[in-house]
């Protein structure tokens, strides 16, 4: 699932940015926080945070206005000087003609309309960008996000040990409590791993669930599977062969020292169609290490969400 954090009012990822989501789906949240994931089934990974990415499910941040107004500046600047130093005049005369012709199309007066016009539209594309909370519901991809659910793990800064501070909770069609299994022995916890991985999960988070809540990572909460994992940066493609022929047959991969690996498994076809841009930041997982030090048997999880 794709990370989100609820703070009464937002959904937020963790990297700060508010997600867009339909009011229907947040609607009967509680005012307190959460912590959990946004959800579908498994092996939806990439579909999810393609979903949470877009323009139909992310709020883009507030101060993306200036962005906004920035490109357009760096873009009208880069047309006056299109082709010589000397042409911006020459450009900008134009502009001028063009626009005085506008204007003098229908009447004299019609220059003040087309200027108003002019105005109301970079109002309008002004406020497009804006995160007002009613727009960003409406633009939502409703359909889509019928599709997820919100599966909560904690409630920041409640009382209580984790059970206690789950119970405040009330289950709605969108809002769903991951279930806690208390742990018996080591052998009970291989059982339930192989469990998870069979169904296509990663691993599972087990915790100390007499503790109160506390923030930061420590030896009372860990992540268990029976792989590594570790993130590269895609540094370019290669083609595929057979069925895969005209599509992406395996990604070059840079790690941490500098090695370049490639990797294949893990792709699925809606990836090799449409892969992951170069430069971007992957997670793969892996079973230790081959007799040169590279991963043994490297397979493609997610991509790292940037906002």
């Amino acid at each position: 699932g794709v990370r989100a954090y609820w703070d009464g009012e937002h959904l937020i990822s963790r990297n700060g940015h508010q997600f867009c989501v339909p009011k229907f789906f947040t609607k009967d949240f509680p005012k307190f926080k959460l912590d959990g994931e946004l959800w579908s089934k498994r092996a939806s990974f990439d579909r999810i945070s393609s979903l949470v990415r877009s323009g139909e499910a992310k709020a883009t941040h507030p101060e993306s206005q200036k962005d906004v107004l920035h490109q357009k500046m760096r873009k009208v600047q880069g047309e006056a000087k299109a082709t010589h130093p000397e042409s911006q005049k020459d450009v900008l005369h134009q502009k001028m003609r063009k626009v005085q012709g506008e204007a003098k199309a229908t009447h004299p007066k019609s220059q003040k309309d087309v200027l108003h016009q002019k105005m109301r539209k970079v109002q309008g594309e002004a406020k497009a960008t804006h995160l007002g909370v009613k727009g960003c519901a409406a633009s939502a991809a409703q359909n889509k996000w019928q599709q997820l659910t919100y599966n909560i793990f904690e409630v920041p800064q409640a009382k209580g040990n984790l059970l206690q501070r789950l119970s405040q909770v009330k289950e709605t069609s969108y809002l769903k409590l991951i279930k806690q299994i208390k742990v018996k022995d080591k052998e009970h916890l291989k059982s339930f791993l192989k469990s998870v991985e069979e169904k296509g999960g990663e691993g599972v988070v087990v915790r100390d669930g007499d503790l109160s809540y506390y923030t930061g990572r420590n030896s009372h909460a860990l992540k268990v599977k029976s792989y590594q994992d570790t993130e590269c940066k895609i540094v370019g493609y290669n083609e595929g062969k057979g069925k895969y022929k005209d599509k992406l047959g395996s990604l070059n991969c840079k790690l941490k020292d500098g090695k370049i690996i490639k990797i294949g498994s893990g792709l699925s076809d809606a990836l090799r169609d449409e892969p992951p841009k170069i430069n971007s930041i992957i997670t793969f997982k892996y079973y230790g290490y081959t007799s040169k030090g590279n991963p043994r048997f490297p397979i493609y999880l997610r991509e790292r969400i940037i906002k």
